[in-house]
């Protein structure tokens, strides 16, 4: 290794090479200026060089001798040495203290430079120029500065250096730089916690290999000893572990691909690994192995990869993949294979992983990208043909319904590719479309919708082009074809028939999207139709439709399309939305109402009469009464005064806005349609609001609530075009607006007062601050602070949005979605405010920020107030430009005159101080602002002693300067002081002060957080390159000086030991945290490394436990194994470890060995050498030390390394036979010999234990016994474990459980946690351990270790996912499921769960996982299994039901899970047995649950039970098919329907769920009236729709909304889907009274609703838009087609009744979904 290496050196973990080591002396940095200067000049200076070099020994070598002065004439760069030039500019370039602009003049100088030295004649000149020095030099400043710079300049330098090296690639100089950037840049690869040069060092790696500057071989050469797993071997003294040349590519590019997880680093890994491969296929190298001429050689990482962070198939598929496809477009059916296509294909993805699958359609995707259309079409053709579906489609169709959201993106992403955008669809693509993309509109993830929004998007656009590409081709074609061919897609009539197919998909899919509107949907329907209609709409696709079957007659007279919704009903939906609790889709609805012209929104968008005329026929009503805007907006605000909601208040100002828009400015046709008219109307009634407010404050808060009117004024002064309608007027409209302008502005006055006392009180959230009345006895102090909080909201919104200049200084939420509006006054330079203005919105804002306590209020303020400051400042008239000026003086006077007064966080003066600062993000006023903070911050605190209040302006200080420093506005400007602000916060946690060290923490953390980019703290956290010592060299002081003071305090304890509680609360023991902190963000620093490792292992002699485990956590990125083990060893010797010494070393090395498993650095030779090293200190730790804290830590690292070890040798297969660790195995191993030597140590440490233990009487001292006892539990059972595998004469695991059990349940919940390791990892005879169980069981009398037991048994039972084979199940049942202990353990558990839900939870997931095996038996049709089989049913459905909480629906579930092998055995269909019918209704429970994880639980059930049987003859085939919930759900109705046609628990449970009525309410409702005819358990009358109507009309007036419990469920498509059940059931004999009663409900539903509907006016906002009565007219009209179904087969007998009324119903008016509901009906 060449010596120029020591020239790369690590500042703690993080690589740095030193170019000015290269260099040799040092030099000032070259100014900008001069740098620019000598880019022009090059070509000047470097002329006296090109007569060969004569003037060389002219020209001066001392770099201090020479300068680039600015003066004109001679140039004196004719002076300069080129090798002098380059060493000055190289210097200038490593500076990290350069500024952007800087930093580009030097890049851009040193390629000009190179690039005129490559070119000189002279080769002596050239080489003194271009020496190992200069170039390694040259690559370490593209290497360290890169991340800091533009890309463009340094990568043209790094280009240039390539083409120098790769001249002359054997040279020594060459060679010498090569290895040591090679080096340099695997180095800083293989540290990951360092992500700043990484980019940089991949670039010099792909511009190496491209080059051919090194071959692959020479780099896998050195690249070999900077593997991860390597270094972890090196530490413990094991050699390097062997590999093959496959295997070291492998290991390449499995380092290579850890960093395309950063997004950053993600294209630069991505274009190395292909290089790689690249050269490996073209390299004569590839002929040495049959890997290297496969894919497996890079699928083989990639899959690791993708396994360990699904996220990383993103970056794949646009960084990596098309490369790596391009390379090997030969063999891409290969790949495909390997990721096991055929089995997608034939809908078997169950077993699959969603990352496989998601691969293989990124794989299919990059083939159809590279033009393999034509390949995956023979391989369509080989796989059997006869579909219209391109391979790529038949594969993705599979897959729209896969368990997995981001599968079956990928597949609806993939069914849509197309190399074509006017590409048509076969009809039954289109047919998997509209059976699929309602799922998607489901989708609870909002990247998932936004991911499916944007496929919908170009699903629009290829639509469109299909559907204009088969109209051009039918009239291309209509004249070529006499005899038209039906069969041929190349005749006018097959284009004819995709037309239609085509367009009657965009007609359904506009009809789905607006009956997704409805008021049941949820949330997510709701947002993703309309953000889809939204695209629909941006499409032009309906239009598009219409206008080209207009100009075509006869084209239009073949293909039909159909508006299934008029504009008028898509309007009344779209007004419905707009008062929706949710923000997004009020707004989103609103922007859709926008689209129309404002003409539209002033005629009737849908006409209702106000009052009904009784002469006139309801029939026959008028339909142009009155505009469905006006009405929409007059419930709007009778609904906001009777609630008060934010929701409906927001609506209301929506909808003013839009009566604002369709006036269109004319003043004469009504008030309701005069801009101004709208405007005097808001402010009246918000003026007498406010009066209310002043004079009744309680009246205020539940009768006249403010916010509505102020949202609306908010909206309508956000116009562009507000100011226009007082414009028309004159002169006389400006003094009209003046006068608009005055009131609001007192409004805002009135507000504030008004609401002053309750928002300024210290806790307002615990004071009522009015009297209330004795009947006010809804009214709490919720309400009282929702109305203050609004209202002073809405009031500071309505002048921020209008009074600033750009929105780019909008912080809040809400500011974002209005844009700032210039235009609010008169036109000139203040838009017609003045100076009194200013000032008094100004001070009113300052008032707030200074008086209020409410942390909302103030936020909300402060943006107010940040705009008033942007808006003054960009004045011309000087005095308001000076008004922050003058408003900051008051701020330092509110500092001080309120230093007694302190909050946490100082309430709202540091956004006082932001807001004017963000009128000034730089020049001297903003230093000024950060001088003065500082130096109050600074300021020695004055201690008062007498114990009167101190006065305290440092906490209001440094609160201000932590809101300024975390001010994403203002980082640019603030970069300049942070290093100053980082020694005041280091120094703040020195005060005596606990207020100033608090606030001095959380200023150091917040700027740690800036620096870093990140939150909290992590050992092993990704530190970035901003924050570093060399950036901010004074840290590295500080942070020694702040561990010695610490350690002092440490040494003072040991030499006089005080109570640890005091020496925890001491001021140098508090600030040890913050510095641990920047340890781990930064590492250590160079310049004091040795001394801060030393201070930091002193720390762990320190009496508290707490620090010593943070300091561990520390040091065990900077520790290794061996030098803790080492200094382990010492303890018993006279100058050993003391016992907290000892913890502390322990801790470290727990950290060391569980980071070794996360970073998988470790193979098992590694874990297994450690355990070797570990036993070596055994007898030191376990048996001679009295201490059981520390012998419990040891004892737990010496479990933790066994089981890792196991794990890996379970999966490593060349070391492994099976899945499970047998005896051959251990064997092989080194841990044999030690085994039963360890077993016999354990057992003596038992006694000892047990011995201590009863002779204490101390509850602390027992206490720590009992967690080494659960330490020896878990070692016992491990080892027992192995012995008994690797065989003994009596099996030893039975004697230790029990000795386990006598030790305590602490030691018994370790125990059994550790055996599930166990049974998991080792080949264990299972009868053995089953008797174990039962032992447990019967023994245990404390409830939750029996809860426990039961857990882990469940575990066993379903070991691997799959039943124990029939002869253990046979021999499991006698012993077992009919052993008389533990059915009676079991049934005895399950009334557990009124005392502890715990065991009731277990005994559901036991007894299921024990019926399985009892279904599944030969005894399974006993009277015993059917009892119990009903029993479980019962406690299922209770347990699924929505009023269960969480955890019982969850345990409910995982048992069903349990029990699912019986529903379906591997090798048959579902079972169809009566019994499992309630079952199956349970699982349903779960299917429509609120939760999401139960969801997929019962989804994946349902995926096992609808998977076709596993043919035993055909393994290839072997596989479950996957859904998702929404997907499962259909086909499971129409399971139960076809397999319980005839059930009369389905009928009654369909009519249930139809009419959402309980099956208990439908069975105790009316049964004095019985017929004999009918079952006892069927009911004779539903209950009236009158009084279910009644009830649903029944408004809700509280102010906050209760939420239903299950979200996810919308009744309206219960209904629906219940009501298809229905349909598909058989009417038997038994059933037929149910339905008699059912067509009486339907006739006497639709009579209720005719007759409402004639005599209550509907509309927008109307009585049908309530979630409740809209869902009961949904339930009436499903059934009544339920009804009619029946009566087709003539066996019911009022079914004429029944058409009739829906003849009338339809002429009604209603909702239009109800009218579309009964127009569908047949």
């Amino acid at each position: 290794m060449s010596p120029l290496l020591g020239l790369t050196t690590l500042e703690g973990n993080r690589v740095r090479v030193r170019s000015s080591d290269a260099l040799g002396e040092d030099s000032p940095a070259l100014p900008e200026a001069d740098l620019r200067r000598l880019s022009r000049s090059l070509k000047t200076i470097f002329s006296h060089f090109s007569d060969g070099g004569t003037r060389t020994e002219r020209v001066s070598t001392n770099p201090h001798a020479v300068s680039i002065p600015h003066s004109q004439g001679t140039d004196p760069l004719l002076g300069q040495s080129p090798r002098v030039l380059l060493a000055r500019v190289l210097r200038t370039a490593e500076d990290p203290r350069l500024t952007a602009t800087h930093r580009v003049a030097v890049s851009d100088a040193l390629y000009g430079l190179l690039e005129q030295v490559t070119v000189l004649p002279s080769k002596a000149l050239r080489d003194e120029c271009l020496g190992v020095a200069t170039l390694t030099a040259t690559l370490a400043v593209y290497l360290n500065r890169a991340g800091e710079a533009q890309a463009k300049p340094l990568r043209k330098v790094l280009r240039i250096t390539g083409d120098i090296l790769s001249k002359d690639v054997g040279s020594k100089v060459n060679e010498l730089v090569i290895e040591n950037s090679l080096c340099s840049c695997l180095a800083l690869l293989s540290v990951h916690e360092d992500t700043s040069g990484v980019k940089a060092a991949m670039n010099i790696l792909d511009m190496f290999l491209k080059k051919h500057i090194i071959d692959l071989e020479h780099l896998l050469d050195i690249a070999s000893g900077y593997w991860p797993i390597d270094k972890a071997r090196h530490r413990i003294q094991l050699p390097p572990k062997p590999s093959d040349t496959d295997k070291r590519i492998s290991q390449l590019v499995t380092q290579l691909m850890q960093w395309l997880h950063d997004t950053d680093t993600a294209p630069a890994a991505g274009r190395v690994v292909i290089t790689v491969f690249d050269l490996l296929q073209g390299s004569a190298h590839s002929t040495k192995s049959s890997l290297t001429t496969s894919p497996t050689l890079w699928m083989v990482p990639i899959l690791d990869a993708v396994h360990k962070d699904p996220s990383l198939i993103d970056h794949l598929e646009h960084h990596l993949l098309p490369g790596l496809l391009r390379l090997r477009h030969a063999s891409t059916y290969e790949v495909l294979q390997d990721l096991s296509v055929h089995q997608v294909k034939a809908r078997r993805t169950g077993n699959m992983s969603a990352e496989d699958i998601r691969l293989c359609l990124v794989v299919m995707s990059g083939m159809e990208d590279l033009g393999s259309a034509l390949r995956l079409g023979e391989m369509s053709a080989d796989s059997g043909g006869g579909s219209e579906l391109s391979y790529s489609q038949q594969i993705s169709s599979t897959l729209l319904v896969h368990a997995s959201t981001s599968v079956r993106l990928s597949a609806l992403r993939l069914f849509n590719h197309t190399s074509s955008a006017a590409e048509s669809f076969p009809n039954n693509a289109l047919c998997a479309l509209r059976e699929t993309l309602p799922f998607f509109h489901v989708e609870s993830d909002s990247k998932a919708r936004n991911d499916f929004i944007s496929i919908v998007k170009k699903l629009f656009l290829r639509l469109r082009g299909a559907i204009q590409r088969l109209i051009n081709d039918y009239h291309k074609l209509r004249d070529v074809f006499l005899e038209p061919e039906p069969g041929s897609q190349l005749s006018p009539t097959g284009c004819l028939v995709s037309l239609q197919d085509h367009v009657n998909f965009v007609s359904w899919y506009t009809a789905f999207l607006v009956k997704e509107l409805r008021p049941t949907s949820s949330y997510q329907q709701h947002i993703s139709s309309l953000r889809v209609l939204q695209m629909l709409s941006d499409s032009g696709l309906c239009n598009h439709i219409q206008a080209s079957l207009s100009r075509s007659p006869s084209l239009a007279s073949e293909v039909r399309y159909q508006d299934v919704f008029s504009m008028t009903d898509v309007s009344y939906l779209f007004l419905s939305l707009v008062v929706d609790p949710f923000d997004d889709v009020r707004d989103a609805a609103t922007s859709l109402l926008r689209k129309f012209s404002s003409t539209n929104l002033a005629v009737p968008i849908r006409s209702y009469s106000i009052e009904p005329d009784p002469k006139m026929d309801i029939y026959e009503m008028p339909r142009a009464v009155c505009s469905g805007l006006a009405l929409a907006l007059q419930r709007a605000e009778t609904h906001i005064r009777r609630t008060g909601r934010a929701d409906h208040a927001d609506g209301v100002g929506r909808l003013y806005d839009l009566t604002y828009a369709s006036s269109n400015g004319n003043y004469h046709c009504g008030e309701s349609q005069d801009r101004e008219g709208i405007l005097a109307k808001l402010l009246s009634e918000l003026e007498i609001y406010v009066a209310i407010a002043i004079q009744d404050f309680k009246k205020a808060v539940t009768s006249a609530p403010v916010h509505g009117h102020l949202i609306a004024l908010r909206y309508l002064i956000n116009r562009s075009d507000f100011y226009d309608s007082f414009a028309k007027s004159g002169e006389a409209g400006q003094q009209q607006w003046k006068h608009f302008h005055d009131r609001l502005i007192h409004c805002c006055t009135d507000i504030w007062h008004a609401v002053k006392p309750v928002l300024c009180y210290d806790s307002p959230e615990g004071h009522m601050f009015v009297e209330l009345d004795e009947e006010v006895n809804d009214m709490g102090i919720k309400d009282v602070l929702s109305f203050s909080w609004r209202a002073l909201k809405e009031a500071r919104y309505i002048y921020g949005h209008a009074y600033l200049e750009s929105s780019a200084y909008c912080f809040s939420s809400l500011m974002h979605v209005m844009a700032s509006n210039i235009e609010y006054g008169p036109p000139g330079v203040e838009g017609g405010l003045n100076y009194e203005d200013f000032q008094t919105l100004g001070r009113l804002s300052f008032s707030q920020l200074a008086e209020l306590r409410h942390r909302g209020a103030f936020s909300t303020v402060s943006q107010t107030f940040a705009a008033y400051c942007i808006r003054c400042v960009g004045s011309r008239n000087s005095t308001i430009s000076d008004l922050p000026k003058f408003w900051y003086k008051e701020a330092l006077l509110c500092i001080q005159e309120k230093a007694a007064a302190l909050t946490r966080r100082s309430a709202g003066l540091p956004t006082m101080i932001t807001g004017i600062l963000a009128a000034y993000p730089h020049g001297d006023f903003f230093g000024q602002v950060i001088a003065d903070l500082q130096s109050v911050a600074k300021t020695v605190a004055m201690i008062s002693h007498d114990g009167a209040e101190m006065s305290l302006p440092q906490v209001h200080a440094l609160n201000c300067l932590k809101d300024v420093f975390t001010n994403t506005r203002l980082g640019p400007a603030t970069e300049p002081y942070l290093t100053d602000t980082l020694v005041i916060a280091m120094n703040s946690l020195e005060n005596n002060v606990w207020a100033i060290r608090n606030c001095g923490l959380m200023l150091l953390k917040a700027l740690l957080t800036r620096l870093t980019g990140g939150a909290g703290s992590n050992a092993t956290m990704t530190r970035s390159s901003k924050l570093t010592y060399e950036r901010y060299p004074v840290l590295a002081d500080l942070v020694l000086h702040l561990l010695q003071q610490s350690c002092v305090r440490v040494e003072e304890w040991r030499q006089e030991p005080t109570d640890t509680v005091l020496f925890t609360a001491s001021r140098p023991v508090q600030i040890l945290f913050p510095v641990m902190e920047i340890i781990e963000r930064m590492s250590l620093p160079v310049k004091h490394k040795i001394s801060i490792k030393e201070l930091l292992l002193y720390q762990l002699h320190s009496p508290s436990w707490n620090i010593r485990e943070k300091v561990a956590r520390t040091l065990s990125c900077l520790v290794d194994e061996q030098d803790m083990l080492n200094r382990i060893s010492q303890f018993g010797e006279a100058r050993g470890p003391t016992q907290n010494t000892l913890h502390g070393y322990l801790l470290c090395l727990r950290c060391i060995v569980h980071g070794e498993q996360q970073d998988s650095q470790a193979d098992y030779v590694y874990y297994e050498t450690l355990f070797l090293l570990l036993m070596d200190v055994y007898d030191r730790i376990v048996l001679f030390n009295p201490c059981p804290i520390t012998t419990a830590i040891y004892l737990d690292i010496i479990s933790h390394v066994v089981e890792t070890y196991l794990t890996m040798i379970s999966k490593d297969s060349d070391h492994a036979s099976t899945s499970f660790v047998n005896a051959k195995d251990i064997e092989r191993t080194l841990l044999k010999p030690h085994i039963v030597s360890t077993n016999v140590k354990i057992k003596a440490k038992w006694s000892q234990v047990h011995k201590t233990l009863r002779s204490q009487n101390n509850i602390g001292h027992t206490l720590t016994l009992d967690t080494l006892l659960a330490a020896l539990a878990r070692v016992s059972i491990l080892f027992g474990s192995l012995q008994d595998m690797i065989g003994t004469a009596q099996p030893l695991l039975p004697g230790i459980v029990h000795d386990v059990c006598d030790s305590g349940s602490t030691a018994l919940r370790a125990g059994i946690k550790c055996l599930d390791t166990v049974l998991g990892l080792l080949d264990i005879p299972r009868l053995p351990v089953l008797q174990i169980y039962l032992d447990l069981m019967t023994n245990t009398s404390e409830t939750e270790i029996r809860a426990l037991v039961m857990e882990s048994l469940t575990l066993y039972l379903y070991s691997k996912g799959q039943l124990l084979k029939a002869l253990e199940l046979k021999q499991m049942l006698e012993t077992t499921l009919y052993g008389k202990h533990l059915a009676e353990a079991v049934y005895l558990d399950q009334y557990a769960c009124l005392t502890n839900p715990t065991v009731y939870y277990s005994a559901l997931g036991v007894k299921g996982a024990m019926l399985a095996y009892a279904y599944t038996s030969e005894s399974s049709d006993t009277i015993e299994v059917r009892r119990e089989l009903h029993t479980w049913t019962r406690m299922l459905q209770y347990s699924t039901d929505e009023i269960s909480d969480l955890s019982t629906r969850l345990a409910a579930v995982n048992s069903i899970e349990d029990f699912k092998f019986a529903l379906r055995p591997h090798s048959s269909e579902a079972c169809k047995d009566p019994h499992l019918l309630g079952v199956y209704i349970a699982i349903y429970h779960a299917l429509i649950d609120d939760d999401e994880d139960i969801r997929d639980k019962a989804a994946a059930i349902i995926s096992w039970i609808m998977s076709p049987p596993t043919p035993i003859n055909d393994p290839d085939t072997a596989g479950n098919v996957s859904l998702s919930p929404a997907a499962a759900i259909p086909r499971m109705l129409d399971f139960l329907v076809k397999q319980y046609n005839n059930s009369e628990l389905l009928f009654k449970e369909a009519l249930s769920r139809l009419t959402r009525i309980g099956l208990e309410d439908i069975d105790s409702y009316d049964s004095t009236e019985a017929i004999a005819e009918a079952p006892q358990r069927f009911p004779l009358h539903l209950p009236p729709v009158k009084d279910l109507l009644e009830t649903a009309m029944k408004e809700d007036t509280s102010l906050f909304v209760e939420e239903k419990k299950n979200l996810y469920i919308d009744p309206v498509q219960e209904a629906e889907r219940w009501a298809r059940v229905l349909r598909g059931l058989s009417l038997s004999v038994n059933i037929l009274p149910l339905a008699f009663v059912l067509e009486a409900w339907v006739v006497d539903g639709l009579k209720c609703l005719i007759d409402v509907a004639t005599h209550e006016l509907d509309g927008p906002l109307g009585w049908t838009n309530k979630p409740e009565v809209f869902t009961l007219g949904i339930q009436v009209l499903s059934a009544a087609q339920v009804v009619l179904d029946w009566g087709k087969k003539g066996l019911l007998h009022k079914v004429d009744q029944v058409r009739l009324l829906l003849v009338k119903f339809k002429r009604i008016q209603v909702h239009p979904l109800w009218f579309r509901e009964a127009t569908d009906i047949e």
